[in-house]
Parts: C-alpha cells; structure tokens; sequence
C-alpha cells in the first residue's frame, strides 16, 4: 500500500517536471526571434524581405506562425532547396531553390579534417550564428555517429556551416542575400517551436541520368556506391511523398 502511494506520487512529480520542462523550452524557443533581431545583421532581412516572405509563404497556404522548414542540398547541380509546410503537416512545399555559390572537393561523403569535402548524409542545424566571419551562417550537426564511424580514429573535423559569401573549404556557401533569406526563416521556425530544422545533402539529384552516370564513374568504389544506396532511401521518400 505504501509502495503504491509512494510510486503514484512519485509518477506525479515526473509529470509535473516534464510539463515545467515543457513550458521552459517554449517559453524560451518564443523568445528566440526576439533575441535574434537585437543583432543588427539579423534585424536587417526582416526589415528588408519579410513582406516577400508572407506573400510567398500565403500562395503556399503556409502561415508563418506554423511554418517549419526542411532544407536539402544538392552539391553537383549547386542548389540549396528550401521546404516548408505548416505545424501538424506531414507533406513540405518547395519554397524556393538558392544557387550555391562556390563549392570545394568533390562528390562523396566528407572523412577527415582539411580534405574539403562537403558532407553527405542527414543533419540537422545546431547553432545560429549571428556574428560569422561570412556574413551569417547555420551550423550543421557534423560529424554525426555515421561520420565518426566512418572516420576510424581519424579527426573528422567540424564546423560545417551553411554561409553568406561565396568561398569554402567544404561548407555550403549561398552569398548574403541567400544566408539572409535562409537564416529568417530558419529563426521564425525555431521560434515557432521547431527545435530540430532538418538538412539532407546529396551528391545530385539522385532520379537523373546525373546520378546513373556518377554511379558509373564511382563503380568501382564500394565505399562511395553502398553509402549512396543507403541514402537512396530517404531522397526517393521525399520524392515520392514529400515527407521526411
């Protein structure tokens, strides 16, 4: 008796904890816009296109208080698309595809620090930074336990990051305008409750005859062909259906 009087006050406290938790984390992912326009490179793109962005995101049927983003890189063709679709969605609409404007390295997963390779694989972004080097910039989760993985011991270095500018040793470069377009809709997502804005990169678009050709050139890596037909999975998911 005592037992279950003590378990059931016990499950009590871990609801009310979890729910305090709960309440914290999005009492803090509100205020996120709000500490993001206080910097003067952040405060700027939504002074400046923000009215584009709603006219945009009303043709989709999309509002802006329950956007959520997805993000996808193609390395091959230099194309960055944008996706979104309201909270409580499964389907994403394109939004718009970003030139990217310079790359480095070559098709392929990246290894190791220094070897300039973009990253292929599924990632997340982790941290806003408001003061980069590149104007303004979104760091991605690499390495993740796949890369470390695949490294063996060796340094798979870091700081991976979708950028302004247009130079690279291995990140994914839009130019300002684009980092601009990209960063608002990222900080109005997260401060809609989306903690976790998704980013897949891709070799290619992986239904060409782009890809049947880059599989031909490579076929004789194994490393390169099995890592690709993993990935197969979820890019032809997205294609077919448009979830993730």
């Amino acid at each position: 008796m005592h037992f279950t009087v003590k378990l059931k006050v016990g499950f009590k406290a871990m609801i009310i904890l979890f729910l305090l938790h709960f309440a914290i984390s999005l009492a803090s992912a509100q205020n996120f816009i709000s500490e993001q326009k206080k910097y003067s490179r952040v405060k700027a793109p939504f002074a400046k296109p923000h009215k584009s962005l709603i006219s945009k995101l009303s043709e989709l049927n999309i509002k802006e208080s329950k956007m959520e983003v997805f993000i996808r890189v193609l390395k091959q063709e230099e194309i960055l698309e944008i996706y979104v679709r309201n909270k409580g969605e499964v389907t994403f609409k394109l939004f718009e595809k970003v030139d990217v404007c310079a790359s480095s390295g070559t098709v392929g997963y990246k290894l190791k620090q220094g070897d300039r390779q973009t990253p292929e694989g599924h990632y997340r972004i982790n941290l806003f930074n408001h003061q980069s080097n590149f104007h303004l910039s979104l760091k991605i989760n690499y390495p993740n336990h796949e890369d470390k993985q695949r490294s063996k011991g060796l340094n798979a270095g870091g700081d991976i990051f979708i950028h302004g500018e247009c130079v690279t040793i291995g990140c994914v470069p839009l130019g300002n305008e684009g980092i601009e377009l990209l960063y608002m809709m990222c900080v109005i997502t997260k401060n809609n409750g989306q903690q976790n804005i998704p980013v897949h990169i891709y070799p290619c678009y992986m239904n060409t005859d782009a890809y049947s050709k880059l599989k031909s050139t490579y076929k004789g890596n194994k490393n390169y062909i099995n890592f690709w037909n993993q990935l197969e999975g979820s890019y032809f998911q997205f294609e077919k259906n448009k979830t993730l």
